[in-house]
């Protein structure tokens, strides 16, 4: 529930930029701020310590922050299906030993969480550094902002685009200008998912990449998708593509309400 005594800001977390857009002033274009990579330490830190001044600069008061996370911060696992874990205490821990015998002791200090199980699906799991948590929690006391959700741009772009992809197979894919998240969905449930790092070279880093990312992801979940053209629908905070799209390609345009939502305000709506 959203009460009328607190405003809302909408923020896109980047390693080199921090992207804040003020609910309610959809026709105001989003504030990018430049931020140096972290020389050391966490690559989410620029961008939080720039929210931080940001807040204590323009004194906005009582507000709520929702953040979308680059795919930089996020890791991303499906686990296979498990018929005897039924509790959420069990499938938890299932996530978390999961995470841990792939990444190592670094997800330890990770939070971990999974999506809502469906029986015979892969599970899909997502985790970030408890200590981003931490951080933009620790910015509370001194600037009114409380933190009132957190998530990775690819899943609430996803969820934004859903009615518009429908619910047959296809690939879903999220470009940031270094980083690219695609995702395999058939028979209603995620098939496939990763991110990618991309070198800061424009729309050819994820074009080039594309097709070896879909071989693997196919060999990877066992689906042969190489027989059939499934739709691969792009979303991201890129811009629109300069080189057109050839089929299946098919860039999400927003519609006559958001006709002036792009580039970096797209992170920050979740589009």
């Amino acid at each position: 529930m959203w009460f009328a005594d607190r405003a809302e800001l909408q923020v896109g977390l980047q390693e080199d930029r921090l992207i804040v857009q003020r609910v309610g002033a959809r026709t105001q274009r989003a504030e990018v701020i430049d931020c140096a990579p972290a020389a050391s330490g966490p690559a989410w830190q620029p961008a939080v310590q720039a929210l931080g001044e940001w807040l204590r600069q323009h004194k906005p008061g009582p507000v709520r922050v929702q953040v979308r996370l680059s795919g930089h911060f996020v890791r991303w696992k499906l686990l296979d299906w498990v018929a005897a874990l039924q509790q959420p205490q069990q499938l938890q821990a299932y996530a978390q030993m999961q995470m841990r015998a792939t990444f190592g002791p670094e997800a330890q200090g990770w939070r971990i969480v999974h999506a809502e199980p469906s029986v015979g699906d892969p599970l899909p799991v997502c985790a970030i550094d408890q200590a981003l948590v931490q951080a933009l929690r620790a910015l509370e006391p001194d600037t009114q902002a409380r933190l009132s959700g957190l998530a990775p741009y690819f899943s609430v772009a996803h969820d934004h685009w859903r009615g518009r992809i429908g619910r047959g197979a296809c690939w879903f894919g999220v470009i940031e200008p270094t980083a690219f998240t695609l995702g395999l969905r058939h028979q209603g449930a995620w098939r496939g998912l990763r991110t990618l790092r991309l070198a800061p070279r424009g729309e050819a880093a994820w074009r080039e990449v594309l097709p070896a990312l879909q071989a693997q992801m196919r060999l990877a979940s066992g689906h042969d998708a190489a027989a059939e053209a499934l739709p691969v629908y792009l979303a991201g905070c890129t811009g629109v593509p300069s080189r057109p799209l050839v089929e299946p390609l098919v860039w999400l345009a927003p519609r006559n309400g958001q006709r002036g939502v792009d580039g970096a305000d797209r992170m920050a709506w979740g589009i």
